[in-house]
Parts: structure tokens; sequence; C-alpha cells
């Protein structure tokens, strides 16, 4: 897996990755190549990556599903990173490398 860096393969668009992989949109198009910081994804983002999350999952038509019945290939939040369940962990990209837990705050289900 590519290291972490801001604007190419942080922890919203190593998930975007895997779902464009997956055949489906990329809910991070409009942000890709526009930011290169923590500081500047922020104020190209518009908020949080909860924010983005919420509110690029309704732009797609995306359903909120609750975390305890999410299944594969959905789409979560845990602290600030945008996390990928993939069978029953779910999984993403950090400053430190990839994150594994088994709880997110919120959830999403990608649909095509």
């Amino acid at each position: 897996m590519r290291p972490f860096v801001w604007g190419q393969c942080d922890c919203c668009l190593a998930v975007c990755d895997a779902l464009v992989a997956m055949g489906l949109p990329d809910p991070a198009a409009a942000y890709r190549g526009r930011y290169h910081c923590e500081e500047t994804a922020r104020a190209v983002m518009g908020g949080s990556v909860e924010d983005v999350a919420e509110r690029e999952g309704a732009r797609l038509g995306w359903p909120e599903v609750a975390p305890t019945l999410s299944r594969h290939g959905d789409v979560g939040v845990v602290q600030n990173s945008l996390m990928l369940r993939l069978g029953s962990r779910w999984v993403g990209k950090s400053l430190k490398g990839i994150v594994v837990t088994k709880h997110v705050r919120r959830a999403w289900r990608p649909l095509a």
C-alpha cells in the first residue's frame, strides 16, 4: 500500500480508490488534486471527514445505515477517518499506516 500523502493517498482517497475499483462512482472526484495538507483539505472539503461523507453520500444517493447493520463494502467514519468495511472489520489509512477497527460512528451503503 502506498504511504499516506495528503491529496494523493490519504484516509479519504484510499477508500474512494477502493470504491472506484469496485465499479462505483468516485465520491472524491471534486476534491482530488486540490489539497496538499490537513489545513487545505478541510478548506477544500468544507468541513470534517464526517461532513464530507454525509454530503457526498447524500449527493450520490447512498443511504446511511446503522453501523451494526453494515456489510462488506460499506463506508464508515471513525474519529476523523474514512473507513471501508472488509468482512467483519473496518479498514482505513492514517498518518501512522493502516487502521483496523471493529466499530465506526456512522456508516453508508455505496450504490452504483
